[in-house]
C-alpha cells in the first residue's frame, strides 16, 4: 500500500471518529437538556400544588386539617415547655434555698471562727496574766521565805 492511500484512509477514519464524537456530544447535551426540562416541569407542578394548598388553607382558615394539625402540635410543645419551665423553676427554688442555707452556715461558721479567735486571744491574755500573777506570787513567796 502506498503512503498516500494510508494517509487518505487514516484521514477518513479520523473524520468518522470526529463525527461519532460529535454525535455523542450532541446526545449528552440533549440528555442534559431533557433532564433540566423534566426538573423544571416537576418544580412547576410542585409550585402549583403548593399554591392550591395555600389557597385552600387561606380559604378554610383555622378549619383546614393542616392548620389544626399544626395547632395541636404547637399546643403540645407549649405544654411541654410549660412543664419544663415549672420543673426548672422548682429546681431553681430548691437550689436557692440550699444556697441560702449554705450562706447562713458559712456566715455562722465565720462568726464562730471570729468568736473562737476572740476567745483564744482572751484566753492567751488570761494565761499571760496568770503567768504574771504566778511570777509575782513566786516572787512574794521568795520574799516571805527570806
Amino acid at each position: 500500500m502506498s503512503l498516500k492511500k494510508q494517509v487518505k484512509e487514516l484521514k477518513f477514519d479520523c473524520l468518522k471518529k470526529e463525527e461519532e464524537l460529535e454525535t455523542i456530544r450532541k446526545s449528552l447535551k440533549n440528555t442534559r437538556q431533557q433532564e433540566f426540562e423534566l426538573e423544571v416541569k416537576s418544580y412547576i407542578e410542585e409550585c402549583q400544588r403548593l399554591r392550591l394548598l395555600l389557597t385552600a388553607m387561606l380559604h378554610e382558615g383555622p378549619k383546614h386539617p393542616l392548620y389544626q394539625e399544626r395547632l395541636s402540635h404547637l399546643e403540645q410543645q407549649r405544654q411541654q415547655n410549660e412543664f419544663t419551665v415549672a420543673s426548672i423553676s422548682a429546681q431553681n427554688q430548691e437550689l436557692m434555698q440550699a444556697l441560702q442555707a449554705k450562706e447562713e452556715e458559712l456566715s455562722k461558721r465565720a462568726g464562730d471562727k471570729a468568736a473562737r479567735k476572740e476567745m483564744k486571744q482572751e484566753l492567751s491574755k488570761a494565761k499571760k496574766a496568770i503567768r504574771e500573777k504566778e511570777k509575782e506570787l513566786n516572787r512574794l513567796k521568795n520574799e516571805v521565805q527570806q
